[in-house]
C-alpha cells in the first residue's frame, strides 16, 4: 500500500469510534438482505454521507462479534472497508479476510479503543469484486489466550447495498 493510501486509512481509523457511537442514535435507511445501508449527516455542512453495514453476532449475545462498515468515508472513487473485532484480539495476529475459496488476504489491526479493534482496507477493483460474487466472507483473528475465531460474514445482498452508494 503506497504511503498516501496509507495515511487516508490510518485517518479513517480514528473516525470509526464515531460510526460505532451513532449506530445506536441512527436510522437504517434501506435493508439490502444481510447489509443495511446507514446515512449520517453532518453537523457541520449539513452533508450526508452513507455507508454499508452488518453487524455478525453470536446467537446467544446481543453485542456483535464483528462489525463490517463500507463506504467512501474520505477519497470519492476509493471505497474502503473498517472491520471492527472486539477487544481481546490478539494484535500481532492481525486478521484474514477471505472470500469464498479465495486466497485470503491479512491485515494488520491498526487500533483498539473502547468500541473495539479495528482493521481498514482500501477496496480496490479486484478484490471489489470478489466481495460482489462472492457467498460468504470469512473474518479470522485470534483471541489473546491463543484460541483461534472464525467468524462468517453473508455477502447476501452486498452488490445491492454497495451499488446504492455514491461516492463523495
Amino acid at each position: 500500500m503506497n504511503r498516501p493510501r496509507l495515511r487516508i486509512l490510518l485517518s479513517l481509523l480514528s473516525v470509526v469510534p464515531c460510526l460505532a457511537e451513532s449506530q445506536q442514535a441512527e436510522n437504517v435507511d434501506v435493508e439490502f438482505k444481510d447489509w443495511s445501508v446507514r446515512c449520517d449527516q453532518s453537523e457541520q455542512d449539513g452533508a450526508r454521507s452513507c455507508y454499508l453495514n452488518q453487524h455478525v453476532r453470536l446467537k446467544s449475545q446481543s453485542k456483535a462479534l464483528v462489525d463490517v462498515a463500507v463506504g467512501y468515508f474520505f477519497q470519492p472513487h476509493e471505497p474502503v472497508a473498517i472491520f471492527t473485532l472486539p477487544l481481546g484480539v490478539h494484535l500481532p495476529s492481525g486478521l484474514v479476510v477471505r472470500v469464498d475459496d479465495t486466497k485470503p488476504m491479512r491485515l494488520n489491526i491498526e487500533r483498539c479503543d473502547g468500541s473495539g479493534c479495528q482493521a481498514g482496507l482500501v477496496l480496490q477493483e479486484r478484490f471489489l469484486t470478489r466481495l460482489k460474487r462472492g457467498n460468504v466472507a470469512r473474518i479470522v483473528f485470534q483471541e489473546a489466550s491463543g484460541r483461534r475465531v472464525s467468524v462468517p460474514v453473508s455477502l447476501q445482498g452486498f452488490t445491492a447495498a454497495f451499488d446504492s452508494l455514491s461516492p463523495q
